[in-house]
């Protein structure tokens, strides 16, 4: 017999395997590419579905941080603190996400 994950379960894992893809993605792809808009508008849907899990300031900062190297506004110093900041709140949602997968 088969005993799949629920669904809120699967969610999270989807979500926890993106997150960690666009780590990766974010040091081997260059700056103008679209993806982290999306994956930011994915995040902000699945935040809000899991209300009180996340932290929403966390995460519209990453979204503004994906903005910020998306439209090239910042020169190499301010780039690589957005770039910090914005790996932080990936490893942030890695863990929320690991720990509703776990539940």
């Amino acid at each position: 017999m088969f005993y799949g994950l629920p669904v809120a379960q699967g969610a999270a894992l989807l979500m926890l395997l993106v997150t960690l893809w666009l780590m990766r993605a974010r040091f081997t792809h260059s700056t103008d590419w679209n993806f982290p808009i999306a994956y930011y508008l994915m995040l902000v849907l699945f935040a809000r579905t899991f209300e009180g899990e996340f932290v929403n300031e966390y995460i519209f900062a990453g979204a503004a941080c994906a903005m910020f190297i998306r439209f090239e506004f910042l020169g190499k110093i301010p780039l690589r603190i957005v770039r910090v900041v914005e790996f932080l709140v990936h490893a942030y949602v890695v863990v929320i996400c690991a720990g509703l997968t776990l539940r």
